[in-house]
This record gives C-alpha cells, sequence and structure tokens, in this order.
C-alpha cells in the first residue's frame, strides 16, 4: 500500500509540475495575443514578448459591458484561466463577463467596478 501511494504521490507532483508549465505557457500565450492586438488596434508598439510589463500596462485601454472583438476574447481567456465562468469565449462581453471581472476584482482587492483596465489586466497577467 505504501507503494501505490508514493506512486500517487508522484505523479500528483508530476501533473502539478505539468501544469504550472501549461499555465505558463499559455499566460505567456495571452500576453502576446493581448500585445498584438493593442499593436493592430491602437497603435501601441509594443514587443510581442509575452511579458506583462510597463509598456504593456500604459497601452491597456479599458474594456466593459457592450464591448466586442478578440481584445474582449482575450479578456475572456484570462479570466476562464483563472476559473472565472465568463459564460463562453465568444468576444462578447456581456453580463456574465462582467460578473466574471467583478468576481475576480474583488478576490484581487482591486477596486470593483466591473471595467477591465490596467490593473485588472496586470493582475490577471502577473498576479
Amino acid at each position: 500500500n505504501i507503494d501505490i501511494f508514493m506512486e500517487n504521490k508522484g505523479d500528483k507532483i508530476k501533473e502539478t509540475a505539468l501544469e504550472k508549465s501549461i499555465e505558463k505557457l499559455t499566460k505567456k500565450a495571452l500576453i502576446s495575443a493581448l500585445q498584438t492586438i493593442l499593436n493592430e488596434s491602437y497603435g501601441a508598439g509594443l514587443d510581442v514578448d509575452g511579458i506583462f510589463g510597463r509598456k504593456t500596462k500604459a497601452a491597456i485601454r479599458n474594456l466593459s459591458n457592450g464591448d466586442t472583438g478578440d481584445y474582449v476574447r482575450v479578456l475572456q481567456g484570462f479570466l476562464i484561466g483563472r476559473d472565472q465562468d465568463t459564460g463562453g469565449f465568444d468576444g462578447i462581453f456581456g453580463n456574465e463577463t462582467e460578473s466574471a471581472v467583478r468576481t475576480f476584482q474583488t478576490v484581487k482587492g482591486l477596486t470593483v467596478d466591473g471595467i477591465a483596465g490596467k490593473n485588472t489586466f496586470e493582475a490577471l497577467a502577473n498576479g
């Protein structure tokens, strides 16, 4: 029985390490997508490096209920990765995405306004 326990424990450690690697890669891909969208839509001139630094933060534009498109889809990807229910990965910032933003803001101790701005994106990307 102890051998089975140790084997299961080892598998759990491997699984946790794999999950963390996937999470890191996914986060980097989402940040890269965000940077690409900010460059294409707003001429931000960011290096697409997958790192959320001060230049990326400065380029963030607020997203709120009623917004649509790939920028919203990136927000939804970040939120889904943080176990928030956005009601889908559809690029529509509706009531469920707003609720997910508000819940995330509450958990992270941010101003709770349902608007995904600079601080919310920073917490999603780096927190």
